[in-house]
């Protein structure tokens, strides 16, 4: 194990990866935490094809995603230090996928607060 570990901490590419999908994972738990709506406010999870909201949750809905996403990062980071002494390019492919998710997760919900009306900052 020392020698994996070794290993992936002198690959940069792959401690980049791992990097960034820590720091977007926290940079989303930060997002959430930081929306000044109330709990309760009515976000639009669904639309019919003329734009009706179909399906309606609250901001509190979106708090699984972060947790969701750093058990990703975790999982890939450790499946891919273990990996990497024999396989270098599948650990690196393991570690890109986490940012790479993340990055969608924090589009998706962007996305989501502007067509529900939410300002995207304070």
């Amino acid at each position: 194990m020392r020698n994996a570990l070794r290993s992936a901490s002198a690959d940069a590419p792959f401690v980049t990866g791992a990097v960034l999908a820590l720091v977007l994972n926290i940079g989303l738990y930060l997002y959430l935490w930081s929306i000044d709506a109330a709990p309760t406010m009515a976000l639009p999870f669904g639309y019919e094809a003329d734009s009706t909201a179909t399906l309606v949750g609250t901001v509190a809905d979106l708090s699984p995603l972060p947790v969701i996403g750093s058990l990703l990062a975790l999982v890939n980071i450790a499946v891919g230090i273990g990996l990497h002494a024999a396989d270098r390019p599948a650990a690196r492919t393991l570690v890109w996928t986490a940012p790479i998710l993340q990055g969608l997760a924090v589009g998706g919900i962007l996305l989501l607060l502007l067509r529900a009306g939410l300002p995207l900052g304070r």
